[in-house]
């Protein structure tokens, strides 16, 4: 990083959060948090996923890394962390690899990246990611079994997922890096939980840096019997789970840019009607300070309950905001 971007970083972070606290409406600075899909194509089903289960509520496209490079550039001066993925499986976009060495090693930012791990990776391409710089790779594999791993991931393979999460940990210490930091994301089902003990095992044995067991947000009948593996309490019915209070601080430290260049308030916007406009085109503060942004923010600002996240204006008619599985 040089010292004209760690200046640039420093001022637009400390304005930002000051505005942040202040819930101004409209905002002078940069998001520092991007939340980029390079494409939003996927080759499995997976059964609460609005991709997976094809209700085609997004234009279905694969961004050009030409138009990528262009986003990077206008944001990267300012950025902290890029999230590379959202509705689609980030692997399908045949440029990924060049994607990631190019935000990392101009930016020198955070760098994330999650996958179904179902796009074969050759030991040639697992050397690629870790050289590329990347900070955290998510492997999204929820059970050991075929029987189990498919109930959710339709159209799944099990086999290759642990093989290309075996090739990736292997390429990684041959080269003897330190990153990226390789986490196996295990969703925890009522149908896989059985085989949590044996996901240890298994990780363990591959050398992942991290098993991390999350509690999908899905119907009571799907959710985890382990209460600590589960969004639920006991006789409690879909719509009385317990979600955690926080605030809401997407609209003003962030951005969300899906594969078509359109933006959404948050990362769990379903539907591309409720977008907010289009990265390409138009100047980036008009585009963060238009209508929808705005009244977005002062709604969240003169909320009785403090502007905590449980809703927001999108989520008036959407549903709450932690709907998507992952």
């Amino acid at each position: 990083m040089n010292i004209i971007h760690k200046i640039l970083k420093t001022i637009n972070y400390k304005l930002v959060n000051w505005q942040m606290s202040k819930k101004h409406s409209i905002v002078f600075g940069k998001p520092y948090f991007l939340a980029l899909d390079t494409t939003n194509l996927c080759n499995l089903e997976c059964v609460w996923c609005p991709t997976g289960q094809k209700r085609n509520t997004r234009t279905l496209a694969t961004m050009a890394k030409e138009k990528v490079f262009e986003i990077f550039d206008k944001f990267g001066p300012y950025l902290k962390e890029i999230l590379l993925f959202n509705w689609g499986e980030p692997f399908l976009n045949k440029d990924i690899i060049e994607i990631m060495s190019y935000a990392k090693k101009k930016y020198s930012l955070y760098l994330v990246i999650s996958s179904n791990m179902n796009v074969r990776l050759s030991y040639e391409d697992a050397c690629k990611i870790v050289d590329s710089g990347l900070d955290k790779f998510i492997a999204s594999i929820d059970g050991v079994t075929q029987k189990s791993y498919e109930i959710y991931r339709k159209k799944g393979s099990i086999s290759l997922a642990l093989d290309n999460l075996k090739i990736l940990t292997k390429a990684k210490r041959d080269k003897k890096s330190k990153t990226p930091e390789i986490v196996w994301q295990y969703l925890v089902f009522k149908h896989n939980e059985h085989e949590i003990e044996d996901a240890k095992k298994l990780a363990d044995e591959i050398g992942v840096d991290r098993l991390e067991f999350s509690k999908p947000w899905c119907p009571t009948d799907w959710a985890s019997t382990i209460e600590q593996y589960s969004n639920y309490t006991a006789n409690k019915s879909d719509k009385e789970y317990k979600q955690k209070e926080d605030y809401c601080n997407w609209l003003w430290n962030s951005i969300v840019i899906n594969s078509n260049g359109s933006v959404s308030p948050c990362c769990s916007v379903e539907d591309e009607k409720e977008d907010f406009g289009n990265i390409f085109g138009q100047v980036f503060l008009k585009l963060y300070n238009n209508k929808e942004f705005r009244t977005a923010r002062l709604y969240n600002k003169n909320r009785k309950d403090g502007g905590h996240m449980n809703r927001c204006t999108v989520c008036e008619h959407i549903g709450t905001c932690n709907h998507k599985c992952n």
